[in-house]
């Protein structure tokens, strides 16, 4: 399945909290960008770049957000989970994903996604029991479970999509100190994307 362009584009803008009247320019009409979001027109490289640094959105982090996910473990385990404010159901869902992706890892299914994402499960169950007067960082079973994630990542020789997922899903849960390893690290390697770059 190809991506959808305009779909991503509006979904970026909206969540920016932006009118498509914010980001009209003297060569790009609201009614072109109205055209684009809604699939009916093309849209230039040049202007798609230029519209996209308006919004402060790099080409990779565009491409990556709009990528096919249908087929992905970690999406798909976390379209079932749903999103995470600490109800009942929510907690409920989060039960069976973790269940779902310990059952995988168990069984030889999902690879190192399920690993990360039992993982992941795990520090969202462990920081919703806890004291909300505490940074996530510094809750004791979300540093227990980010701490294979900054390893696996510390230890990539180049960042490809599945490093991009686990740093999407456990970057908010990772100290300072752990962040600023990270950038040093993949810095240094010169093998950091244009989107993890735009994500620290």
């Amino acid at each position: 399945m190809k991506m959808n362009y305009g779909a991503t584009f509006k979904r970026l803008r909206e969540d920016k909290g932006l009118k498509i009247v914010d980001l009209e320019q003297p060569s790009i009409s609201r009614s072109l960008i109205g055209k684009f979001e809604k699939g009916h027109t093309r849209i230039s490289a040049d202007r798609l770049d230029k519209l996209l640094s308006d919004m402060g959105v790099s080409h990779d982090e565009f491409l990556f957000l709009g990528g096919e996910t249908n087929n992905n473990y970690i999406y798909m385990l976390l379209r079932e989970m749903g999103v995470q404010s600490g109800k009942p159901q929510e907690k409920k869902q989060l039960e069976a994903m973790i269940l779902k992706a310990t059952n995988d890892m168990r069984q030889g299914r999902g690879g190192i996604s399920a690993r990360f994402i039992r993982d992941f499960g795990l520090m969202i169950q462990g920081a919703l029991a806890e004291e909300e007067n505490l940074q996530i960082y510094d809750i004791d079973i979300v540093k227990k479970h980010v701490r294979p994630a900054v390893n696996f990542l510390k230890q990539a020789e180049t960042w490809g999509q599945i490093e991009l997922d686990i740093f999407t899903l456990f970057y908010f849960g990772m100290s300072p100190s752990d962040l600023l390893i990270l950038y040093t690290v993949t810095y240094r390697k010169k093998a950091i994307s244009r989107y993890c770059l735009y994500s620290l």
